[in-house]
């Protein structure tokens, strides 16, 4: 499907109000399966939708006591079974990750809903501003470098907008996410990492290279979440060629309120329950040397690209930047990463076997 298609289809074929105008009339038990933040956020956004939700459940394997979402308690998928003749389910969990799997082959079982609402407020796109915005995203698709990152915006904005999980088979789940082989160089990296969790893009690379071309590389990693930055800081901490820094980055130094629940989740929010200090990447870094940048950051990204622009322009490195987190990212950041270098050349690839954790690559 190109662009074009894309009107036409997506007023047809949404989801959302449908799945939310059912639940409503259902007379049956609703369970959500998956305990993670899509789960976490599901559960808040149908306790919005004024959907009840009877219980969270995960299958046996993954289940541990005294395990909370929100305000519940999660319990196994096997106790449930046997506590209602009849459920409904709602995947709080991607169906990518259910492949070939028999979970819900059970006569107890009436109905599984997949309806995928993302993990943050912003995630579900509404067919006017696709209508609105038509000619911005057309320019982005029009500028994009390859078939494959068409093929992705479409199927992003499709899943977005429809509600479904849009299966891509792109590779196997979360390998890779940022180091993609067409797209390395045969040099050695200076990586700034921003949203470096507990190291596991650190690792990605470690794992992408030579013990040899690694330890000539080097990597700012940038991590606000004090429980994720001391993970890092065990991990990395004693690393010469790994600086760590407890910062979020943005467009200037500041103090800000975060939402620090860990996971997706994590994001500089104005409500937040705590405070972190941020800063720009050109403040921090100054004139150091930086081959690639890497943003995944809860919808920051704009603000952090706005504080990085001196390196930007003057070395003109690889970007890695999320264009996921808010709706406007897909507007936005392409236009001002263009208007920095216009001689960036635009892919899209995703981090995950759907399309909706799209990474936007810019390269020289």
């Amino acid at each position: 499907m190109k662009m074009d298609e894309l009107k036409n289809y997506i007023e047809k074929n949404s989801i959302v109000d449908g799945v939310l105008e059912e639940l409503k009339k259902a007379k049956l038990p609703l369970v959500i399966f998956g305990a993670g933040d899509r789960a976490n956020y599901l559960y808040r956004y149908l306790k919005k939708s004024s959907i009840g939700v009877d219980a969270i459940v995960v299958n046996a394997p993954y289940w541990k006591s005294e395990i909370l979402l929100d305000d519940m308690l999660v319990e196994k998928y096997e106790t449930i079974l046997e506590k209602y003749p009849k459920i409904n389910i709602i995947l709080g969990i991607s169906g990518a990750l259910l492949k070939g799997r028999d979970l819900f082959n059970s006569p107890n079982v009436n109905k599984v809903y997949a309806l995928s609402v993302g993990v943050m407020d912003d995630y579900l796109l509404e067919y006017a501003f696709f209508i609105e915005h038509y000619a911005i995203l057309q320019d982005f698709y029009k500028s994009l470098a390859d078939n494959l990152s068409q093929k992705l915006l479409v199927a992003h904005i499709n899943g977005r907008i429809t509600g479904k999980d849009i299966d891509f088979d792109l590779a196997p789940y979360r390998d890779p996410e940022y180091f993609f082989a067409e797209f390395m160089k045969d040099q050695m990296e200076f990586i700034v990492d921003g949203g470096a969790f507990i190291g596991d893009t650190v690792e990605e690379y470690k794992a992408k290279i030579s013990a040899e071309k690694f330890r000539g590389s080097r990597m700012y990693c940038f991590e606000p979440d004090q429980d994720n930055y001391r993970k890092l800081i065990e991990r990395y901490g004693k690393s010469d060629n790994v600086s760590c820094y407890n910062l979020g980055l943005w467009h200037d130094e500041d103090e800000l309120c975060f939402n620090n629940v860990g996971g997706e989740a994590g994001a500089i929010l104005q409500d937040g329950n705590c405070k972190i200090k941020v800063n720009s990447m050109d403040n921090v870094l100054k004139d150091n040397k930086v081959t690639f940048i890497k943003m995944d950051i809860e919808g920051s990204e704009l603000e952090a690209l706005k504080g990085a622009q001196k390196i930007i322009r003057q070395q003109k490195p690889t970007l890695a930047i999320c264009v996921y987190h808010k709706k406007a990212d897909l507007l936005t950041i392409p236009q001002y990463i263009h208007s920095l270098v216009p001689e960036y050349k635009f892919y899209l690839r995703t981090h995950s076997a759907m399309p909706t954790e799209l990474v936007l690559f810019a390269i020289m």
